[in-house]
Formats: C-alpha cells, structure tokens, sequence
C-alpha cells in the first residue's frame, strides 16, 4: 500500500513555504526575524511616489529596525528625469522603461552584496526587476498596475523570465501584482497565474491581506529552507509591507561594526600645551624631528581615545525623527489596528483621520524647522547649503564600498596587494610602453632636456623661512574634515590644537627648508579606491583616492606658495596654460578657443580643433625629466634637493574597509592628492604650450589640451594639422606621456553645415612609425561636436547642444526647489537660487551667450519655470513680472553683465582726447556671426551702456550695482535689441 502521508510530508519537505505571520505594529516585526548573519531577508512595500512618501520610508525603516539586504519599492512614480534618492549602505536600482505615471520599481540592494541587477523584457504597462547573487539566489521584483486587465502576455513574459532562472535554488517574486490570490476569491486566470509560478516550484508564502482584505502584494518562493513570511500594517500607504528571511548565507557579507571611536579633543590639546618641544627636537634632523612630533600628537591622542559601543538605537537616521516622533506614529497605528476591527464607528474613523493627519503634519514641520535652523546656521558658506538642499530633497549620494575587489580567489591581504601594485605601476607600465616603442631610456630622455651651457635663467628660486602667522593663515584657512592620513591626525584636531602645534611647526618647516629635506613621514599616502563603472571586481574600473597626512599638506602649501609666486613674478609659464593659476580659469581658456576660431572664419578661413585626452597624465610624469625642467627654471641648490627628496621614495598602501594593504614604491607621477603636485604638472607640460604650430596655435588647462588650426583651404588646414600634430605626440613621447588615441578627437569648424568638408578630404593620423607617407596607422575620429572644460563646443559654434544640456540641468533643479521650499524663506530660497542655479547659467556664458534668440529661449524658459516654483507662482504667471518681483536677471541680461564687466576691468586709462562715450574700438567684422562674440559684443555693448550710465570712471562695485540696476529697468525686447543695435 503506498503511504500517502509519506510522500505528501516529502513534498512539503522538498518545498516549504514556511510560516506566515501578520503583525499590527513594526517595532514587533524585529522580535519575530532571525538576527543571525546567515539571515537574507527582503522588504517589499508599495510606495505610491518615492519621492512624496520617502520620508515616511525613513520612519518605517527606523521603526522596524532590522537590516534588510534589498528592499523592493512599487508604484514608485517614476519619470525619465525622476531622482532617486540614496540610502546609507544601499546601491540603488531601477526600471528605466515608463508606461504611465504611476509606475516604476526601485530597489536599494545592500552595497556589501554582490549582486547582478537587470531589468528583462517584459509584456507592455508591466515593470519587472531581476536581482541575481552568488548563482544561489535569484528575487524577482513586479509591478502589474489594476487596469491591465489582460493575464495572457503578463503570463507570457512571466513564463519567459522565470524559465532563465529556475536552475537557481532559491527564488523570491515579490511586488504589487493587483491579483488577489485570496483563496475564496480565486478565478480561472487567477488559478492559472498560480499554476504557472508552481510550475516553476514558487508557491505563495502568505495569503494574507495586504490593501483592504484582498492580497494584492506577494511573495512566492522556491527554497527547501524555511522561510519566515511576515505582513506588517505600514499606514505608509494603504498596502502593507511584505518580508520574508531566508536562513541563507550571502557571501562576502563583512561582521557588522557596531563601535565607534570618541576622543576628547580638550583634555588631548591640554596634553600639548605641557609639552617642551625644544626638549624632545635632540638635533636638526627633519625626519628625526617629524618623526618625534607626530608619535607624540599620534600617542596623546591615543591615549584620550575610547572605544564606544553603538547601538542601532543610538543611530540616528534623520536628525530631525525624534523619539516623540515615533511615539506619534505607534499611537496613530494603534488607532488604525482599533478602526480595522471596527469600522463602523464614526467617531473612531474621525478620531484616527485627525491624529494621522497631525502625524503626517508633524513629520513635515519637525524636517522643515530642522532645515530651516541648519540654513540659518549655513550663513554664506555655499557648499554647506548645496549639501542641506540636497540632504533636503533626499539627493545625497554615498560612496561605494570596494569590497568586490577583494572578492577573488586570493586571500584578502594578496588581493589587496596586487591591487595597490596595479594603481603603483599604471604610471611606469605607460612609459615603458612608450620607451620600448622609442627604444631609448628615462635617463636618456631627462639628458635631453637639460639646459645648455649658454641657456642659464637669469634669476634663482630662494626658499624663504616661514613664520607662525603665515602658518597659522595655512591652519585657519584648512577645511574641517575628519578624513586623516596614515597617522589619524585630522585637520579638524590640528584645527582645534593650532596655538599649541604653531611654534614646533613652524620650526621643523625652517629646517626642511634649510636642509633641502622633505621629512619621509610625509610621503606616505593611504589610497581608497572609488568605484567608477563597470565590472566591480576590476580595480582598473576604480578611482584611487589619495589621502596624504594633513601636516604634509601645511609644507606643501608653504613650498607651493613661494614656487607660484617666482614663476608668475618672473613669467615663467606659458601664457598658452589657464589651469591652477591665479586670476585664470576655464573662461579664459574657453574665451581664447573662440576668440581664435571666430577671427579665422570670420575671415574665411578653414579651421579645425584636435582635442587631447591624455591617459593618466598626472600619473605618467618623469621624476628626473621634471628636476631637469625644476633645474632649467633656476631652481638649483637646496631647493632643487627639497624637489628631489618631495618627488623620491614615496610610498603607497591601499585600504578598503579596514584591511590595509603592504607598503609599495610609487617611481612615477606627482603626488595624487597633493598641494603641490599641480603645480609641479604644470612645470613639466609647459614646454608643449610653447610648441609653434605652422597655422595654429596650442590652448592648455592643465592636461586639457586643444590644438587649433587654420588656413584658407581643407588641405592646408589638414596638412598644418598632421604636421603640428606629429610634433605634439613626438614632444609626449619625449616625456613619457600617453595620447588616449580612442578619446581623442577633432572637430572641423564652418560657419554652416553645408560648408563642412568631405570625410576622406580631413584624415588626421597619430603615427607610431616611422614612415609618415604610407602607413597604417589609424587616424582619429572625428566628431561634430566634443565637450571641452564642461562647454560643448559644436562644429557651428552654434552653442545648441549645450544650451540645451544647460536647460536640462537647471529644469533638474525644479525638482529640488519644489522640495525645499516648504523649508525656506522666499529671502533664503534666492540666495539658493542665485547659488545653485544661477551659476549653472553663467558657467561659460560669455562665450556661448550671444547665441541666437529661438536657442537662448531653451534656457531661459527652464530658468523661468524654476523661478515660478520657488515664488509659487502659475505657470501662465506674467514674466518681466516675476523677475521684477524676486531681483534677478534674465539668462540675456547675466550675459549682458559678466560681457560688460570684463570689459570693464580692461578699460583703458581715461584721456581727454577720448571722448567718455566711446571708450573702446570695436572690432570690424565681415559676418553677423562674429557680433555674437565677445571680440564684438564686449566693446560694443560697453560703448552702447556706457553712453548712458557712464561707467568708464566707476570703481567695480559701483559699476556693477549701477550696471543691474539699468538692466533690471529692461523689458525682453529692449534686451535683445540692445545685443542687436550696430553703432
């Protein structure tokens, strides 16, 4: 006889769906999960607009205490410019693809995971999200929005994706499916839906009711653990959230850390102030003297440092989610669970409405006057109202951990290791490339470049001595971090310790500058890799961030400043170069690009730009071929040694988490992360800004490099840019230095499309042989436009793209506004505006603000629109009313200003023969595209203003205030017409 029981306790054995269990209030749920390590559990809620309801996420979260390894978000209200607001600790994913308004899925996966997140084809107005870890477990996230009636293609696709993960053991499918699965509520299509997951061996983990009494929000699971199933009344929304636990170890999954490290800064800087630093300085070593003065802050601070224990009570999500907060919500959810057993009773329906609407009203005011009390705190420090406004509107971003890159075959420590040997030898494996290519050596190439007998500079870099208040300027100017270098020591200590660190400072930097010793301590740098993109196990995909002792860097500064001012006393750099100089930026370099481009097709002219990338620039420098530059800039002796001993055996460890990698030799580069490691790049570049280029001309910003040329026929502009072409990558071969050839592009300039040259007629070729005539080199690509220092520049100069990539940017901002507003003064919010969104408007704008009226209407109506949301105003709201009413300048008219008060730092000198209206020449030029730059409009709109408000005289500040107020009288055609109007 066959044992019926047997088998059927065989087949529950096989399968288990676990137990299920539903529970009014969250604070009940923890109680009831597995804490265990080996605990996987998932959260699934529907959200109805992540944006509106994310702060009540952040309450739920709290009150349910437990740490979910990947929460799943329905109905999330998702657009293709929706932004998804970060969690601590979570990697964000979502669906890309929008049927309507309502829907989209988010999920935040636990950033310690390793997970592969995709979103699978799937039948029309249906979201789908497939999250596979360690080939053992696959979660399947689904959202069917109630008015897709049809089943058939939902189970079609269904059938399709679950058909690609069944060989895995362990599948979870959740979401907001709106069918209800209640067993008395079944109908064939339903029955079907049920078949076809079991199938697949999914059967449902609970059949309780999740909106109303229906269940509307699943959970299937295939496992032959024993899940656990818990449904928990929200009031989120009107569906309850989901979860379920698995006994399921996920690896790489590193011990939670709940200490936390306190130090008493007072009773350290105390410690101090006892000390005898003449007495414990034996001699004038500076390693010596270095060494001494950092164990001895490094062993104080150690000593007044404990070791606290954190627990999850302790940690605050959001600062403003006080405990009467909480008490707040568990009340109103009390409410509800007595509405739910009784809901007839008037009384308590109106009673419950009221308290949850004071909840929800209390929520709203507790993060507005947090935020109001930080803004007014913030006072004009830009960065820390851009991080409040994005705390604000939940926009804060988080760096990724880079655990994966441990996740190897190795162990963790060999993993580390070959990781830092990766980011050590990216310099030295680039120019051994090119050494090999060339076949010559480093020593080789650094003789080359050493000054002839007849070539010696006229003037010599002297490093004057340093005192306690130039020291003292260096502290008090150091931004308040708590990130350190490998000795722990923060700024935000020596900050607070400044009066007692000065004077054994300011005498360990005498005697490294008298001595011509950079203290070795000081040269050790702790990397932490950042991920970029792509596969998270590559450590070519990170970005290493370099973290130098904080004391180095008061060295560095004061090296650094004394070296800015003999190259700039003695005009030492290219007048080619705009990067990391003072008084020069992008502006001025972009300014020189379309200066150049417009005078020549102005006049006919052919013109054509290669734009450089260069491969790990920084990275790549020579150490002996930049001390023979330092040499030929008359910088020779002591200082010369101090350079060498800066610049030679530095060294590098990799840290990730806490494990810290084995010390290696960094042979290449300038220092990453350092003061003085730009300068010293700009030292060794500045020979290539110098380069002649026949019919043409070499604009710099640090590594960012353009060659510019032009003639008056494609083949002499071709020609003339093969030839200084050659000459530029010969020069980066000669200095070690790596052309990113795929990345490197050229534009031919026209003043219309029609006009632009044939593909066969322009080849632009980097050659790597010897024979230039015939080769098979590949030429590089060209492109109708490029972006260059965050402006992209197109083949018209037309300015389209990126007005509208401006557009784009600044209506990304109404979102924000739209959040932050309930929390601001209508004072507060244009002073954000003038922060935030205004200087994305004006990056740039005197190069691509004279474009024409239908292309500036982009920007400006995005500008528009972000102004109404703040002023809350209709969007049929009337527009030289709203700019007269909130004080601020059209797109147009911050243009008018930033082209006229460039003028007006240039102006001439005031003569009597000159007659005060017309104060500068303006330029002729043959074609109306050339007015629209500022070789024309700067001149022209000075002499046109300064007719009437006489500003040749005025000091810049009055100039200004006088300059807004004339143009704030402006209406938008008499802005337009003063751009137009020829004198």
């Amino acid at each position: 006889m066959v044992d019926i029981q047997g088998i059927a306790k065989d087949i529950d054995d096989v399968v288990s769906v676990g137990d299920a269990i539903a529970i009014d209030i969250p604070e009940h749920c923890k109680a009831a999960f597995d804490s265990s390590a080996k605990t996987f559990s998932v959260l699934h809620q529907n959200i109805r607009s992540l944006n509106r309801n994310y702060d009540g996420l952040t309450v739920l979260l709290k009150r349910l205490n437990i740490n979910y390894d990947l929460i799943v978000l329905t109905e999330s209200w998702l657009s293709e410019n929706s932004v998804i607001p970060e969690m601590v600790g979570y990697t964000t994913h979502s669906t890309k693809s929008h049927h309507n308004q309502n829907d989209g899925i988010v999920l935040y996966l636990k950033d310690n995971i390793h997970a592969n997140v995709y979103e699978p084809n799937f039948c029309h107005e249906v979201n789908c999200l497939v999250t596979t870890i360690n080939n053992n477990v696959a979660v399947v996230s689904l959202y069917r929005p109630p008015a897709f009636k049809n089943l058939d293609p939902f189970l079609k696709s269904l059938d399709k994706i679950l058909s690609n993960i069944n060989h895995y053991n362990n599948i979870i499918l959740m979401g907001d499916l709106n069918i209800n699965i209640k067993p008395e509520k079944l109908n064939p299509k339903q029955t079907e839906y049920l078949n076809l997951l079991a199938s697949y061996g999914l059967l449902s983990s609970h059949t309780l009711p999740t909106r109303e009494s229906n269940c509307l929000d699943h959970c299937f699971v295939k496992t032959k653990l024993k899940p656990l199933t818990i449904v928990c009344n929200s009031t989120l929304t009107d569906h309850s959230s989901v979860m379920i636990s698995l006994n399921l170890k996920i690896k790489n999954r590193p011990k939670q850390n709940h200490f936390r490290t306190k130090t008493d800064y007072d009773a350290a800087i105390n410690d101090l102030k006892m000390i005898n630093w003449e007495e414990r300085f034996h001699n004038d070593d500076p390693n010596a003297m270095t060494n001494i003065f950092l164990n001895t802050i490094k062993d104080i601070l150690l000593f007044h440092t404990n070791t606290v224990k954190q627990t999850r009570r302790q940690i605050i999500i959001k600062p403003w989610i006080t405990p009467g907060l909480c008490r707040c919500m568990r009340n109103r959810d009390q409410l509800h669970q007595k509405l739910r057993k009784d809901p007839d009773n008037s009384t308590l329906a109106i009673t419950y409405k009221r308290y949850r609407n004071k909840c929800n009203s209390l929520l709203r005011s507790l993060k507005n006057n947090y935020f109001k009390s930080e803004l007014a705190k913030s006072g004009n420090n830009i960065k820390k109202q851009w991080g409040l406004v994005k705390e604000m509107a939940n926009l804060n971003s988080f760096p990724k951990v880079s655990s994966e890159l441990l996740s190897t075959n190795l162990t963790p420590q060999e993993a580390l290791n070959n990781i830092n040997r990766h980011f050590v030898n990216v310099g030295s494996s680039l120019a051994n490339t090119i050494l090999s290519r060339t076949c010559t050596s480093e020593i080789e190439l650094s003789k080359r470049h050493r000054p002839g007998p007849n070539s010696e500079p006229l003037n010599s870099f002297v490093l004057l001595p340093t005192d306690p208040i130039e020291i003292k300027e260096i502290i008090t100017n150091f931004k308040s971090k708590n990130s350190s270098g490998w000795d722990g020591i923060s700024t935000i200590f020596i900050k607070r310790a400044a009066h007692a660190l000065i004077a054994p400072l300011t005498r360990i930097c005498n005697v490294c500058f008298s001595k011509g010793v950079f203290p070795d301590a000081l040269k050790k740098s702790v990397v932490v890799p950042i991920y970029k993109a792509g596969d998270k196990t590559l450590a070519s995909n990170y970005r290493p961030i370099s973290l130098l002792p904080s004391f180095s860097k008061i060295l560095e500064k004061l090296i650094n400043k004394r070296l800015k001012h003999y190259l700039e006393t003695y005009k030492l750099l290219s007048d080619n170069q705009f990067g990391f100089r003072e008084k020069i930026s992008t502006a001025d370099a972009l300014h020189k690009l379309t200066s150049y481009l417009v005078e020549n097709m102005d006049k006919g002219q052919k013109s054509l730009g290669i734009f450089l990338d260069l491969a790990k620039a920084f990275d790549t420098v020579s150490v002996p071929i930049l001390l023979t530059k330092l040499e030929a800039l008359g910088i020779r002796g002591i200082p010369l040694q101090l350079f060498q001993d800066y610049l030679t055996n530095r060294k590098q460890v990799i840290k990730i988490d806490n494990s810290v990698s084995l010390e290696e030799n960094v042979t290449f580069g300038v220092p990453q992360g350092s003061v003085m490691g730009p300068t010293l790049f700009l030292i060794y570049i500045n020979d290539l800004c110098n380069l002649l280029l026949r019919n043409g001309q070499i604009i710099t910003f640090a590594d960012d490099t353009v060659l510019l040329f032009s003639s008056n026929t494609w083949k002499d502009v071709t020609e003339a840019a093969n030839e200084g072409f050659a000459l530029v990558t010969s020069w980066l071969d000669n200095h070690l230095l790596t052309l990113n050839l795929d990345k490197t592009k050229f534009v031919t300039f026209t003043l219309n499309a029609r006009t632009q040259p044939s593909t066969n007629s322009t080849i632009i070729q980097s050659h790597n042989c010897n024979n230039t005539n015939s080769c098979h080199c590949n030429p590089i690509t060209r492109v109708k436009s490029i972006k260059y220092l965050g402006v992209i520049v197109d083949q018209n100069l037309s300015w389209k793209e990126h007005v509208m990539k401006v557009g784009n940017r600044a209506r990304k901002l109404i979102y924000i506004f739209k959040s932050i507003r309930n929390a601001c003064d209508i004072k507060l919010l244009i002073k954000i505006y003038l922060a935030l969104c205004q200087s994305i408007l004006t990056y740039g704008l005197n190069v691509w603000g004279g474009t024409s009226k239908t292309t500036m209407l982009i920007v400006e109506r995005a500008q528009r629109m972000v102004l109404k949301v703040i002023s809350r105003k209709k969007y049929t709201y009337p527009t030289d009313v709203l700019y007269s009413e909130l004080g601020v300048l059209t797109v147009r008219k911050l243009f008018i200003k930033q082209e006229i008060m460039t003028q007006h730092k240039v102006r001439p000198h005031y003569t009597k023969r000159r007659r005060v209206d017309i104060v500068y020449n303006v330029p002729k030029y043959r074609t109306s595209f050339a007015h629209k730059f500022h070789n024309y409009l700067g001149p022209h709109l000075y002499n046109t203003v300064s007719k009437d408000l006489k500003l040749m005289n005025l000091d810049r500040q009055t100039c200004k205030d006088t300059l807004e107020k004339y143009l704030k009288s402006l209406d938008y055609n008499n802005t337009e017409n003063l751009l137009e109007r020829m004198t």
